[in-house]
């Protein structure tokens, strides 16, 4: 979707809509876990983790990073990436928000 189109949307949409870009591929997932658990990494664990090449994981740390998702500290030639507790914290609230609106049966 062009960025034009956007204006289209309330802010709310667009800002959950993009949460749900940074976990809508399973790699994205395996970073932001494995950043959860371990708190720092670099592109070469990230490699090492995913099994992906390095132009597909430095792809999927460009949407975290457009989404806010990621701290990137440069050390040297290296960075280091960590999640950004304020958006992981706006992530949850805003993905409650969301599923809170509908009137979905409970489950037993």
């Amino acid at each position: 979707m062009g960025a034009s189109k956007l204006d289209l949307f309330d802010d709310k949409t667009v800002l959950f809509s993009g949460y749900a870009k940074c976990l809508a591929h399973p790699a994205r997932v395996e970073i932001i876990k494995y950043l959860s658990l371990n708190g720092v990494s670099t592109l070469k664990e990230f490699i090492q983790i995913t099994g992906l090449s390095q132009p597909s994981v430095s792809q999927h740390l460009q949407i975290l990073d457009k989404h806010q998702m990621l701290l990137i500290t440069v050390d040297y030639n290296c960075n280091i990436y960590s999640l950004n507790p304020a958006t992981v914290s706006n992530m949850k609230v805003s993905h409650d928000q969301f599923f809170d609106q509908f009137n979905f049966p409970k489950l037993r």
